[in-house]
């Protein structure tokens, strides 16, 4: 996967199921960049023990390429917020709101879980941030994901590259 194909193939058919106002150009850079910076775009399953051989490696609990666990998902379907967003969906997708069924159903339904993307996303008290502001980017990403291990060292190069994808760079 790269960034300007999950953009064409799930980001911007989910953003299309929302409520206009939930599209913008530095919400789709921030969904990629999110994307970018839990998975790589590499595995729809987390993986532990990446540094071994692929056979000695397990399946870890977070799915999709924004590696939600069940208790993302748990929280986006309990917010009064994001159930508004994800609710209309779920139901046009005819899955139930289930936390099992959602958290198994976006690791295999991109568009699902880019709209569960932007539901967390758009919990996060603050104005989406400017191309020019990764510091912001960052400070919102660990505010709605509240990633285990963050990595920060790795976070510019994903901001940028979300923006470039969403730009046509």
């Amino acid at each position: 996967m790269t960034p300007r194909l999950l953009l064409h193939a799930a980001i911007s058919p989910a953003l299309s199921l929302l409520d206009a106002k939930l599209d913008s150009i530095p919400a789709r850079a921030m969904l990629i960049a999110i994307a970018l910076q839990e998975s790589g775009l590499k595995a729809r399953v987390q993986v532990l023990d990446a540094g071994k051989d692929w056979w000695e490696s397990r399946p870890g609990p977070a799915h999709s390429f924004w590696q939600f666990e069940a208790g993302g998902v748990s929280a986006v379907l309990g917010n009064n917020r994001t159930r508004q967003i994800v609710d209309p969906v779920l139901a046009q997708m005819a899955y139930p709101r289930m936390v099992t069924t959602v958290h198994d159903a976006v690791t295999h339904n991109d568009v699902l879980a880019a709209v569960f993307a932007r539901a967390l996303l758009y919990s996060a008290p603050w104005a989406l941030p400017a191309q020019n502001a990764p510091e912001e980017g960052w400070r919102q990403y660990l505010w709605a994901w509240r990633p285990g291990k963050p990595h920060e060292g790795t976070w510019k190069a994903n901001y940028a590259a979300g923006w470039a994808a969403v730009l046509g760079g």
